[in-house]
């Protein structure tokens, strides 16, 4: 895999940031086409001007810097950091051993050359959300044109504000200690260090609890798509947050926020219709261009994970025998969200996403969007949070479990008589089975919940465990070769 070539210090000594913006962009706000460069004199002179601006970061989110790139594994929210964690626990395997980068996360055998190159585009194309995030903020900030409405203003940085936390919990859970980077000028950036995890997280909390007050109510697109943050979807994402720093009365609190919308937010009584663009249960999606010529209107993700045709197409990354065994009998996820392909034996794919590389049709609207936040995982955070809560709410946890086990047609619900140790050994199983492959969540429960070494070294293909070291992702060779202040992760 090529890396991407840009470095947080390159993006740094750019100042004031060049946006590479795709087609597809105008569509995601309804404005004027994006612009090119941010200069805060012209960029953030007019609302539209600075919509565009906005527009242009998210773009680069989801269609990463150039057609070239647009695979899944070019961009930490195309569908890398789902991919990598997958194969880092115990969800995919890769079948090619050849591929060594890619095999070594699938055996846990990272080293910091062999794996830089994939390392780097995790490190690289977050840090480059970032700047574009901090550019927005600045240059809201320094305009003092009347033509930036109040309004505009707040909604910007809540959004640009949002995203920055968003990406600083990737690169923290992925990395552990990051560079805090909440500026665009290269004088305070070039050679700054990285920063303690309770730091990082103290910043993700603060940027979050802002973009809450900023953001509106409704979805800032025009035609009511959920592919830009609101208030719910920071307070969704804060939840999660608050979750892994143990504050579970905030976390519960937040859920309910976000559950108890239930004229907005349903869960999709078909598991197929999950991942679809408008989906009932999706808090925040990310909207792909159809115009790469790669990907067309596949998501990122699904171009690059599914094997074309699905049931008989050669393919790389298959559905882990931890995972298959983990469903119980009459489970519909493991009948709608995995499929058996026959290209060598019988293995079986991961399924969420139905629009491959070869079904895809260049410019059509996508019929899928990544799903970054969904309801599904807000009913497991409430429910782990009132269990561990002070009130250690046995019968509210089961509840949430219940509702999402009755949707993959499991009967008869869990029996209020379970411990409440057992109740958590099936939320955690819930969380295994309900959202695998999606946003690193079974690679972040191993660790957050101290499961990792016990789970992980018993799969044949992970031993001898090397240790929990490789818990975090060695930080790309490159970046320290640059900053050497940055310092390499422990036993790398």
């Amino acid at each position: 895999m090529q890396a991407i070539k840009y470095s947080t210090r390159a993006l740094a000594a750019a100042a004031l940031m060049v946006i590479t913006v795709l087609s597809g962009c105008k569509k995601l706000i309804e404005i004027d086409d994006p612009i090119d460069t941010i200069t805060t004199g012209r960029v953030f002179s007019t609302n539209e001007q600075a919509q565009s601006a906005m527009a242009g970061v998210y773009t680069k989110l989801i269609n990463g810097t150039s057609y070239g790139l647009s695979y899944g594994d070019k961009g930490f929210a195309m569908g890398a950091v789902n991919i990598f964690t997958a194969l880092s626990s115990d969800e995919y395997i890769y079948s090619r051993v050849e591929t060594a980068p890619y095999y070594n996360f699938y055996t846990n055998k990272l080293t910091k050359e062999m794996n830089s190159s994939v390392t780097s585009v995790l490190w690289s194309s977050a840090f480059e959300c970032i700047y574009g995030c901090n550019a927005i903020v600045e240059g809201i900030g320094e305009s003092g044109s009347a033509a930036l409405t109040l309004p505009v203003r707040n909604q910007l940085n809540g959004e640009a504000k949002f995203l920055r936390a968003f990406t600083y919990f990737y690169l923290t859970n992925l990395f552990g200690e990051v560079p805090l980077v909440l500026t665009i000028d290269f004088n305070k950036t070039s050679r700054l260090g990285r920063s303690p995890v309770a730091a990082v997280y103290t910043q993700i909390i603060s940027d979050l609890t802002d973009a809450i007050n900023l953001l509106p109510d409704e979805y800032p697109s025009k035609t009511g798509q959920r592919i830009r943050p609101n208030k719910t979807v920071a307070k969704a994402l804060l939840a999660r947050v608050s979750l892994y720093q143990k504050d579970y009365t905030k976390a519960a609190q937040l859920a309910t926020d976000v559950i108890s919308q239930s004229s907005n937010y349903m869960l999709e009584p078909d598991l197929n219709n999950v991942f679809l663009k408008g989906s009932s249960e999706a808090v925040w999606q990310l909207e792909h261009s159809s115009n790469n010529t790669n990907t067309r209107s596949a998501t990122p993700e699904g171009a690059l994970i599914l094997p074309s045709p699905v049931t008989t197409g050669n393919n790389f990354y298959f559905v882990a025998s931890s995972l298959l065994d983990a469903f119980e009998s009459g489970d519909q996820r493991k009948s709608k969200w995995i499929i058996a392909n026959t290209s060598s034996g019988t293995r079986y794919v991961p399924y969420k996403f139905k629009v491959d590389a070869a079904s895809a049709v260049l410019g059509e609207d996508p019929k899928e969007y990544t799903t970054p936040i969904r309801l599904s995982e807000l009913l497991l955070i409430r429910a782990e949070a009132l269990l561990l809560g002070p009130a250690a709410d046995k019968s509210g946890a089961l509840e949430d479990v219940n509702t999402i086990r009755r949707r993959a047609g499991l009967t008869p619900d869990l029996s209020n008589s379970l411990t409440n140790e057992q109740v958590l050994a099936a939320i955690m199983h819930e969380r295994q089975v309900e959202l695998f492959g999606e946003w690193g969540n079974r690679w972040f429960d191993l660790k957050r919940t101290g499961k990792a070494e016990a789970v992980l070294s018993a799969i044949p293909a992970k031993q001898p465990w090397l240790g929990d070291y490789q818990l975090v992702y060695p930080i790309p060779v490159n970046e320290i070769t640059i900053n050497p202040d940055l310092g390499q992760n422990p036993r790398y």
